[in-house]
């Protein structure tokens, strides 16, 4: 039996499970020292057969220093006969662990 099959089979029942919301996002090891900003996300997502569903990320982020960036963020939803409601709260960190640019490829830490 060679397990590499077997990872990649266990990789892609995994993967087939994962879901992100309509407003997710792909995070990036990116601090700017003392910049400020301001994010607003929106999307909208229907499954067959299902009603459409409405997702907001308001979020506000900050370059503390040169390696770490912090950020706090509300998510809200809206689906079909219900009213807009905040769904959740975060709050996000992001700490360099490479130099920029040193490596082919940039290494952090989402805390």
């Amino acid at each position: 039996m060679k397990v590499t099959p077997l990872l990649a089979a266990l990789g892609l029942v995994w993967s087939a499970s994962a879901s992100a919301g309509p407003a997710a996002h792909v995070f990036t090891p990116t601090v700017e020292f003392g910049e400020t900003e301001l994010e607003l996300r929106y999307g909208t997502t229907r499954e067959p057969d299902e009603e459409r569903e409405h997702s907001a990320v308001l979020a506000v982020a900050h370059g503390v220093t040169q390696r770490w960036k912090t950020e706090i963020e509300a998510e809200f939803e809206r689906e079909h006969g219900h009213g807009t409601r905040l769904e959740a709260m975060a709050w996000e960190n992001i700490v360099l662990l490479t130099e920029p640019g040193e490596y082919a490829f940039d290494l952090g830490l989402l805390v």
